[in-house]
């Protein structure tokens, strides 16, 4: 394969790539890293146990990968096969499944089946860090990975780079053993899926393009590199051209709601008001297909949507499009709940406060600011500064700029100081952390009340 321009965006992700696997020399030459552990459960299925040792084999990785990482097999095949009518159901698989990924102490357990042809198997991915249903690349328990029972070496390093990226680590040692295996995993990746065999089913295809998405998102949402994004949105593009709501249902919803998230982040630092939209029509399908099968996933697309038409607005000032957000969020916050989902619940009800107050400074409407309030008092009620210090100073941030702009309408004095005094904490916790820019607006902010309050309210 020819070597990518330097100054092609390939070349450029390859670069950073070798820049970071230089750094990761350096910080393994300091300390040894602990060792990635992955247990490979005996395939269901007639066929499975004679295309074992090659699914073990691909675990030797590509030579110019150096990943501290331990692949041993399982004894014990997990009980679920979708071709047997006598089959257990997938909640009972995975709670099997779990007990042997506890039992053997791994950070992640491949599972699932090779189909009675012969010809082809299924892979699933359980890790043992919690994952977070919101986060970049989500995909639940049941998404699948489809191979052809003899893939080559490309297909090889595909499955490789693939499993280390599912797997959350829960320690600092073995974080720093994904990061020093993180750039191999990049160039490993990129060449592979821009050589698969031909010979693939569509099915295969859609599935490889539908897991390699999801590892971009979630390394570019990991490492902050900008142009990872893009990848996820051209992998995720790809499998989409096969993958149907009908015959996939979830697989195709997760893809249209990750890739909306790449979608915002690339379009905000773009400004483009083009891809927000292509986000939200993104966020919409997706929550046609939770909306009956998946009531999280569907909170989370309703949030998601809730978040791009706010900055549909930010970028064209289409106040219908705000009004449309707090529905969006109303929505969410129909499903998560203080006591159940705690997180989600606050982090939405902050994302309802920030919209309500930029409608309601626009609507010169105390009552819509008074909503925005009353949903900050609610954020803060679950988040704390001592456990989320910064998230905690940005929801005080909000709370002070409502009660300022009640204070101003209203003329009421007490609300302009209730505004002082969250300001005044929220400058405090930016300072602490080294905030500056934040600090700065803050500071800012605290002055305008403050002269205020010196002018009486007026």
């Amino acid at each position: 394969m020819d070597s990518p321009d330097p100054n092609s965006k390939l070349g450029k992700v390859r670069a950073l790539a070798h820049r970071l696997m230089a750094l990761g020399k350096v910080i393994g030459k300091k300390s040894r890293p602990a060792r990635i552990e992955i247990r490979v459960a005996p395939l269901a299925g007639a066929a499975g146990p004679h295309i074992n040792r090659h699914l073990l084999s691909a675990f030797d990785g590509p030579a110019h990968v150096h990943a501290p990482v331990r692949v041993k097999p399982l004894n014990e095949t997990i009980d679920y096969d979708p071709t047997d009518p006598k089959r257990n159901d997938f909640t009972k698989a995975i709670q099997q499944a779990r007990a042997h990924l506890a039992k053997s102490k791994a950070d992640l357990l491949i599972w699932g089946e090779a189909a009675a042809t012969g010809t082809t198997m299924t892979l699933r991915f359980l890790s043992a860090a919690p994952v977070e249903i919101d986060q970049f690349g989500y995909s639940d328990a049941q998404t699948e990975l489809h191979l052809p029972v003899d893939f080559n070496e490309t297909l090889a390093n595909v499955l490789f780079a693939i499993s280390i990226a599912a797997t959350p680590t829960q320690t600092t040692e073995k974080t720093q053993a994904f990061n020093n295996c993180l750039p191999g995993i990049v160039n490993t990746l990129l060449d592979s899926t821009q050589n698969l065999p031909a010979s693939l089913t569509s099915r295969e295809q859609a599935s490889i393009q539908f897991c390699a998405g999801n590892t971009f998102a979630f390394l570019a949402s990991h490492q902050h590199i900008i142009p990872f994004y893009q990848h996820a949105v051209t992998h995720y593009q790809s499998a989409l051209t096969t993958l149907t709501a009908t015959e996939q249902p979830i697989d195709w919803a997760l893809a249209h709601l990750n890739l909306a998230a790449c979608l915002q982040v690339i379009a905000e630092r773009n400004e483009d008001s083009a891809l927000i939209q292509a986000g939200i029509e993104s966020c919409e399908a997706a929550i046609d297909v939770f909306k009956h099968s998946h009531k999280y996933l569907y909170a989370v697309a309703q949030n998601r949507l809730g978040f791009l038409l706010y900055k549909m607005d930010w970028q064209t000032g289409d106040k219908e499009a705000l009004k449309k957000s707090l529905s969006a969020f109303q929505a969410a916050l129909k499903v998560f709940s203080r006591n159940e989902t705690p997180r989600l619940w606050a982090d939405t009800m902050n994302n309802f406060a920030q919209v309500a107050l930029v409608l309601g400074e626009h609507m010169l409407s105390p009552e819509v600011l008074g909503k925005a309030v009353d949903a900050c008092n609610a954020t803060l009620a679950v988040r704390s500064r001592r456990d989320n210090p910064l998230l905690w100073a940005t929801t005080q941030n909000n709370l002070g700029s409502g009660l300022f702009m009640l204070g101003k309408m209203t003329h009421n004095a007490a609300t302009l100081q209730g505004a002082q005094s969250a300001f005044s904490q929220a400058l405090e916790v930016y300072e602490e952390h080294g905030a500056k820019r934040r600090a700065d607006l803050t500071a800012k902010n605290l002055n305008h009340v403050q002269r205020l309050i010196d002018k009486g309210g007026a």
